[in-house]
């Protein structure tokens, strides 16, 4: 009877170790699904970050063509403006000085006048 006790005990702990061996190998399933998920997600990742690269690369680019414009182009165009700036600068100083000269002459003629007719008047004279 106790070959039967031990044999049926025995029997049992198999049946137990097949259980965990069966959750064992269910648990091992779920990690393996699991690394292949990671596995898919770690491929997303290395895809976007290779998008993101080629995003910044273009960026990249895109600035380096814009800086090559502004120091070829605009730069060039302000200068342009600037001496343009410089010369109509002399030429307004040229004219105000003219106007000053002009003022000062219509200021001389007009006490000249004044005093062509005082003289006029101590003569009388027109």
């Amino acid at each position: 009877m106790e070959a039967k006790e031990e044999a049926a005990k025995a029997k049992e702990v198999a049946m137990e170790a097949k259980e965990e061996a069966t959750k064992a190998k269910e648990v091992a399933m779920e990690a393996k699904e699991e690394a292949t998920k990671a596995k898919e997600v770690a491929m997303e990742a290395k895809e976007e970050a290779a998008k993101a690269r080629e995003v910044a690369t273009e960026a990249k680019k895109t600035t380096l063509e814009t800086q090559v414009t502004l120091e070829n182009d605009i730069s060039r165009k302000i200068d342009i403006i600037g001496e343009g700036h410089d010369f109509l600068n002399m030429r307004l100083d040229d004219a105000l000085r003219f106007k000053m000269k002009s003022e000062r002459m219509e200021l001389d003629m007009l006490s000249l006048r004044m005093d062509v007719n005082k003289i006029k008047n101590h003569l009388n004279i027109a």
